[in-house]
């Protein structure tokens, strides 16, 4: 992975005993209260001693910077790093992350900048730290382990390591050596700069190289289980100077793996992929889920039982006190998940230390649990973790939340509720809406980082009935899943009595959290049990899980049950229900917001953007295909009658609703002009997306399949019923739909076949699949609409001069005139002109796949 921020350096100890040799070993017996700074009392003897004895000379004077098993020191300006020599050799995890940002500079990916794995090796007066990454190979388990894998090399690992040999990031020399073999380096040159490779920084700020004359070691500290520097960069840009604070932590990772559990593609963990040898059994791919390392204090006790230590999530001390109530809500209405899984209290927050309580504590500290608040001018929530990718085991989570998330949401809140819940009346809604805001942002960024991903076709397990249901709602709440996109409910009516409106911690999230994190016991029945919960989520479709978010996942992606920012089954009665709130909502907009221009014109453009991503979902149904894995013919395509229901509604409805946008009471007061062109170029852009060649491909696939599914001429119908069967004084809006229609069946009459055979080999270079390929690039020449578009479009030509001449209005009869010409033209076989250069309304403005529809936390693995 990799990213583009900054950070600090932990070591984990191998254990207490590994930090016990490296403070005898180093003379260092005193301790360091408060993790405070200790200098080295110089005795007369000593002294002497020193003069003869290198190792004794390079810290005499020096001074402890806390305390740990690799030991950091500090003398004349110099920063030293004591290496005991069972540390040599051991695999680590090295993360980097940014703790101050250049002023102006957002973080748009968060403040990870990267993370590898490393090896310390010594050779001759150096040691070398190695980067790991992408080499994860292990030995498989022998048959009487269940608790942990072996993890030992296997002589065939030895041989791929000695081919697959990862590079060299950086040597270090070694200053001195102890008599126990620890060695001494000095670390000040390699941390006054920018590491480089997957732990670069300065790409964050557009910059090459740090200046080693304006950078140093800001902090530097060893503690019981792990070490942290902190470097302050200044990198020259062409437009000055900037300077960060990025920090490392190098943690090592643990001898003793915990347990790991095989993932499974009907399951939505994240995970960690490598290739398996050993025990004389065939090679194979395996992949892990990642999960957190969670233990039953006591394993023979029946029911929920506590575990030997909780999940402890910090709330950072950044974090306002006004959210931290609704933030520990967000982390600890998880417990109700883990209850499937035989635990109780499994998870609790903490507020994060004072400085006075402990100024060591720190939020970049890779080996907590953490909700960091960044103020910075952005609207989003992540939540990435670190994990050990041999075994899945999560290792720390950052939940990072900026601030202006909330403002994103409340007014998302407000245009989709304002009409059912008398609370979302005014904008900004009551502190405590917000709070609660807060809470269901926080609860969702918490599943990420126990290891769960999106789950996108949990938005659409509930029908409009239910979600009209107040009892229903109360007890399930809108969507399938918190850790789905279609975030709220869409059909609830007032009058309905809904009042539950957030998502809720659902029958899939406990599944999914049993799938992780219970203790089924030895490895044939975890695999049997494994099995079963599969099963389930195979036949009941409130346990699926599909997101399409991997290119591995690409099938997935053509279920129009797939949505983001969408929820009920129904894609139409949905998006044409919801229409009626946000219409209410925009009617009351001006009251709610107090005449605030700004908030106004914000809610206007999120409301515009909101209503046409619900417009999108509905063309997912156009061409889309239900994926059953518990089926043997898996796919099918969506009925034809609902395809057909859905081109209609829109190209008639859709394109009538979008007048909620022309209120004198907004249009009149935001925009001197153009308003009603971008709302005309988002009408027209549906049309655009409906005839083009990828779709035109897909639905004469699903016509070759099956002669009753529906197929590109049935498109062509449908389209040119609904846009030319009316022929009268048509409003500039229609006509730009029209001009739309005739422009793209011009490019497909005369586009080229798709190149099949280069395609083919295409991919196979990108490992694609070659069907989803050809479809992907399909240009609709291969199909029947071509044929169709000749055999239709001189009738209607005909009929659009005989309109043309009928009509008294010039740009009516113009307009007319003009579609006639071009029909000719494509049947000609001229080229067609760019439709940024077509006449008419034309389809420009606002873009049904341009305009950003949703805060959009992705989360890190």
């Amino acid at each position: 992975m990799t990213f583009n921020v900054i950070m600090v350096l932990v070591l984990f100890a191998a254990s207490a005993a590994i930090g016990q040799d490296a403070s005898q070993a180093t003379n260092a017996s005193n301790s360091v209260e408060n993790s405070s700074v200790k200098t080295s009392e110089t005795k007369t003897d000593e002294t002497a001693e020193a003069e003869t004895d290198p190792y004794k000379a390079a810290l005499d004077g020096a001074t402890q910077l806390g305390e740990g098993p690799a030991q950091l020191w500090e003398k004349d300006g110099r920063t030293l790093i004591l290496i005991p020599p069972i540390l040599l050799d051991r695999v680590f995890m090295w993360y980097a992350e940014a703790v101050s940002l250049p002023a102006g500079v957002i973080s748009y990916s968060g403040n990870a900048i990267g993370e590898t794995i490393v090896r310390l090796e010594r050779r001759g007066n150096q040691v070398f730290v190695r980067d790991l990454a992408g080499h994860n190979v292990r030995r498989a388990a022998v048959a009487d382990s269940d608790h942990h894998l072996d993890a030992k090399l296997a002589p065939i690992q030895i041989a791929v390591g000695s081919v697959t040999l990862g590079p060299v990031l950086f040597g270090l020399p070694i200053t001195a050596e102890g008599p126990e073999g620890e060695l001494l380096l000095d670390v000040t040159d390699v941390f006054s700069t920018d590491i480089g490779g997957p732990l670069t920084a300065g790409s964050a700020i557009g910059a090459a190289a740090a200046d080693p004359a304006r950078s140093w070691i800001d902090r530097a500290r060893s503690f019981p289980e792990n070490i942290s520097i902190r470097s302050h960069l200044t990198f020259p840009t062409p437009k000055g100077a900037k300077s960060m604070i990025v920090g490392h932590w190098l943690v090592i990772l643990p001898e003793e793996l915990m347990t790991p559990r095989e993932a499974d593609p009907l399951m939505g963990h994240f995970n960690t992929s490598f290739v398996e040898y050993g025990n004389d059994a065939p090679v194979r791919d395996v992949t892990y889920i990642l999960r957190h390392r969670l233990e039953k204090a006591d394993p023979d006790a029946t029911g929920p039982t506590d575990p030997v230590e909780p999940l402890v999530y910090y709330i950072g001390q950044g974090v306002p006190d006004r959210w931290r109530p609704y933030i520990r809500e967000g982390i600890e209405m998880w417990n109700v998940a883990f209850e499937a899984a035989d635990f109780s209290n499994a998870i609790v927050a903490r507020d994060a230390p004072t400085p006075e309580e402990d100024p060591d504590w720190s939020a970049e500290d890779a080996r907590i649990n953490v909700v960091r608040w960044l103020p910075q001018e952005m609207a989003n929530a992540m939540g990435p973790v670190l994990y050990d990718p041999r075994s899945g085991e999560i290792l720390s989570a950052h939940i990072l939340v900026w601030p202006k998330v909330i403002p994103y949401f409340e007014t998302y809140y407000y245009l989709l509720h304002n009409a059912v819940d008398p609370e979302a009346n005014t904008l900004p809604l009551s502190p405590e809406k917000q709070g609660e805001l807060m809470r269901y942002v926080v609860a969702h960024e918490v599943g990420h980082t126990l290891g769960l991903r999106h789950n996108h076709i949990a938005s659409t397990v509930w029908s409009i009935a239910q979600q009209r249901d107040p009892a229903f709602m109360a007890e399930n709440g809108p969507n399938g899943s918190i850790m789905a996109y279609g975030r709220f409910n869409q059909a609830a009516q007032p009058g309905d009595g809904v009042e539950d409106f957030y998502p809720q911690i659902s029958a899939y999230d406990r599944l999914a959290i049993e799938y992780g994190y219970r203790d089924f016991g030895g490895a044939e029945a975890t695999e049997t049990s494994l099995a079963s919960l599969i099963e389930r989520s195979k036949s009941d479709r409130t346990l699926r899980w599909a997101a399409a978010e991997m290119p591995s996942e690409s099938r997935q992606g053509s279920d129009p049950r797939l949505q983001r920012e969408n929820t009920a089954d129904d894609r139409v009665e949905a998006t044409r229900l919801v229409a009626i709130r946000l219409r209410e909502a925009l009617s009351n907009l001006p009251s709610a917001a107090g005449g605030d221009e700004d908030i106004i014109r914000s809610a206007y453009d999120q409301a515009l953007s909101t209503y046409l991503s619900f417009v999108q979902s509905v063309l997912t149904n156009v061409g889309g295909v239900y994926d059953e894995p518990a089926n043997v013919e898996r796919y099918r395509p969506v009925p034809a009658p609902e395809q057909r229901r859905s081109v209609r509604f829109v190209l008639e409805e859709a394109p009538d609703t979008l007048s909620m946008f022309e209120m004198p009471s907004l249009i009149d007061r935001l925009e001197p002009a153009g308003a009603r062109l971008t709302l005309d170029g988002a009408a027209s852009q549906a049309v655009i997306l409906l005839l083009n060649g990828k779709l035109l491909g897909a639905l004469d696939e699903q016509q070759r399949r099956d002669a009753d599914a529906y197929g590109p001429v049935d498109l062509g119908d449908d389209m040119l019923a609904v846009l030319f069967s009316d022929l009268g004084e048509t409003d500039p809006r229609r006509r730009a739909m029209q001009s739309a229609f005739i422009q793209s069946a011009w490019e497909i009459i005369v586009a080229p076949p798709a190149p099949r055979g280069v395609l083919t080999l295409l991919a196979g270079l990108l490992s694609s699949d070659p069907d989803a390929l050809n479809v992907t690039a399909s240009t609709g020449a291969e199909t029947a609409f071509p044929a169709w578009a000749r055999a239709r479009l001189p009738q209607l030509a005909t009929r659009l001069r005989a309109a043309s001449g009928d009509s008294d209005d010039p740009a009516v009869s113009g307009h007319y005139a003009e579609l006639a010409r071009r029909i000719d033209s494509a049947l000609a076989g001229e080229a067609p002109p760019s439709l940024a250069n077509s006449t008419g309304s034309g389809a420009g403005g606002a873009n049904l796949t341009a305009l950003p529809t949703t805060a959009g936390p992705i989360p890190r693995k």
